[in-house]
């Protein structure tokens, strides 16, 4: 999820999508039920714009980890 369309609004059924294609995947990777409602738990934290996904992008920008 690239934080340059967080702003974007969903389509309606798009956010109940993207939790089942992320339970699949995890299904798929082997996670149990704990690691599958925590991804998701990330999924709406992300969303709503809270910890730990509440920085701004230009801070990334400005600051690179990997320099």
């Amino acid at each position: 999820m690239d934080p340059r369309f967080r702003n974007a609004p969903l389509k309606k059924c798009a956010f109940m999508r993207i939790i089942k294609y992320a339970a699949s995947i995890g299904k798929n990777l082997g996670f149990d039920r704990y690691e599958a409602e925590t991804l998701c738990d990330q999924i709406q934290k992300y969303i709503n714009e809270q910890k730990p996904f509440d920085l701004d992008i230009g801070f990334a920008k400005d600051n690179p980890v990997n320099w």
